[in-house]
């Protein structure tokens, strides 16, 4: 009898996990990181957000100052970024369970490397490695065409 309620238990766990929308399709709702490029124009290096509007409320970003380890959340994972110095940005209160698409042309000049390292429970975090000489200049958040985007810029 117990093995059968076990049996029970864990096909209705596949189920609801297999049911639960999420990251097999793409980031579209409100509130959710559509996708995340990396560009060069100039003399500076960006990686740009673009989040869906309206956005969560309480939905905010913070970037600072990183240093390995990197552990992927929640797997407990160690990832590794390409680069000597790190930039981590973090979104709270987002829409995060989707596919966030993503196009990375690397290394540039200054960014050497872009990973995920948490989608999870409404958190959404990346780090972003640099060579060492290149020089953080500035994060920027406009809002047009009904997104809002985040800009994080480096020189080259």
């Amino acid at each position: 009898m117990k093995s059968t309620l076990a049996i029970i238990a864990m096909s209705l766990g596949i189920i609801f996990l297999l049911s639960t929308p999420g990251f097999s399709s793409p980031c579209t709702a409100a509130g959710s990181i559509v996708s995340v490029r990396n560009t060069s124009v100039g003399q500076y290096e960006y990686v740009r957000f673009k989040v869906k509007l309206p956005v969560n409320a309480g939905f905010n970003f913070a970037v600072s100052t990183a240093t390995p380890p990197f552990i992927q959340d929640p797997s407990g994972n160690t990832i590794t970024v390409s680069g000597s110095k790190f930039k981590k940005i973090r979104f709270e209160n987002v829409f995060w369970t989707c596919t966030i698409s993503e196009q990375f042309s690397l290394p540039k000049t200054a960014i050497k490397g872009i990973k995920q390292i948490s989608q999870f429970e409404g958190i959404v975090e990346y780090v972003i490695g640099r060579r060492k000489a290149s020089l953080y200049i500035a994060t920027t958040s406009i809002t047009s065409g009904g997104f809002k985007w985040i800009k994080m810029k480096f020189k080259k």
